[in-house]
């Protein structure tokens, strides 16, 4: 993804700041030349965000990938500990913020040896020639949760995380007349990928808010705001709840907002039937439901023209190989039977961060 320069359409929304792709471009390149400092290529040097949902936060995300860096986005609620071994483990040389959080970052980042940047502070006197990225050069480390032991960094290249966009693109139809909220955490794979990057790849509008603000968020809905809406389960339960707490018309209103948009998708945990028929109920929109993880983007998908089912995560999204496999490592014939979903294609992580032994039992054959 690269704003266009020549663009004045509105890329993001924060508050009452509209931002034009062409000063979102701007941005970058300011920020992009203040990390090369004169350099030529950032030469994958590991740069940590810890930024909420903002202008700031997309610009340097940006600038990150053009200056030939490898981004890293930290939970803005990661507690000392985490994120000491987010830091380490990734090598990090510095960390941009901002505002309320840089003094509480100094300490960490002082005993670690990690530079410690605010992100306003980073412009440049010119804008010096960004180095040509090669698509195989890594872009992106995110961190798993950590269910077997402390989180591992997965590393995506630019082909990897381009793979994932033009996927998502083509499979739900994006287009530069899209408009939607993003209120999802921005170090996972669901706000960075599926949200912000596929809408900011075909041009279209993206709102910003640092955090689900569910009577603000269904205002937007009834004004007619967005035309896309991607959210968790949990998400939707909490607006059918405010839905519950208004006077019937302001709440129809905001139903008929939904109902209006042209696609509602769940994901990240699986939606409970009683929920996806609820949501149907009063909205009559069905919802997109669709499977995947850090290490692959997406891989399935509920179709977004055909039945969707509610329980299921759909079928392969264009570009992704599927298959499933037994206990034996033998492709299953069987729909009955439970298996092993492998995926192939180009959306795949690289490795995990300095550990081989896990990358190496994450691939069989590609």
């Amino acid at each position: 993804m690269s704003p266009d320069s020549t663009n004045r359409n509105t890329a993001l929304v924060e508050g009452d700041y509209h931002c034009s792709y062409a000063e979102l471009d701007q941005q970058i390149n300011q920020i992009a030349a203040a990390l090369l400092a004169g350099s030529p290529d950032l030469c994958e040097e590991r740069i940590a965000l810890f930024l909420p949902a903002s202008v700031q936060y997309v610009a340097a995300l940006q600038a990150v990938w053009r200056a030939g860096g490898i981004v890293i986005p930290l939970n803005v609620a990661s507690a000392v500990g985490e994120l000491e071994h987010y830091l380490t483990n990734a090598s990090v040389t510095r960390l941009v913020s901002s505002g309320r959080f840089l003094e509480s970052l100094r300490p960490l980042c002082g005993q670690l040896g990690v530079s410690l940047l605010e992100v306003a502070e980073l412009t440049a006197d010119a804008i010096t020639p960004m180095p040509v990225i090669a698509p195989d050069r890594r872009a992106m480390m995110l961190f798993t949760s950590g269910t077997t032991s402390k989180p591992k960094g997965v590393v995506t290249t630019h082909r990897a995380v381009k793979a994932q966009i033009a996927s998502l693109v083509e499979a739900w139809e994006w287009s530069a007349k899209d408009a939607i909220p993003l209120f999802l955490p921005v170090h996972h794979i669901h706000g960075i990928i599926n949200i912000l990057n596929c809408a900011l790849s075909v041009g279209a509008t993206v709102h910003l808010y640092s955090k689900f603000d569910v009577a603000r968020i269904a205002d937007q809905v009834a004004s007619g705001a967005y035309s896309l809406f991607m959210a968790v389960p949990t998400i939707y339960v909490k607006l059918i709840e405010h839905l519950q707490t208004l006077e019937a018309p302001r709440a129809a209103q905001i139903c008929a907002g939904f109902a209006a948009m042209r696609l509602n998708v769940s994901g990240s945990a699986a939606c409970p039937v009683p929920l996806f028929n609820q949501w149907r109920q009063l909205t009559g929109q069905v919802l997109l439901e669709r499977y995947g993880m850090t290490e692959i983007g997406m891989g399935l998908s509920n179709p977004y023209r055909g039945e969707r089912r509610a329980g299921y995560v759909g079928q392969p999204l264009p570009g992704v190989q599927v298959q499933l496999f037994d206990d034996k490592d033998q492709p299953l014939e069987n729909d009955e039977a439970p298996g092993e979903i492998r995926i192939k294609g180009d959306n795949l992580f690289l490795e995990y961060w300095n550990n081989p032994k896990a990358t190496a039992e994450s691939f069989i054959d590609g």
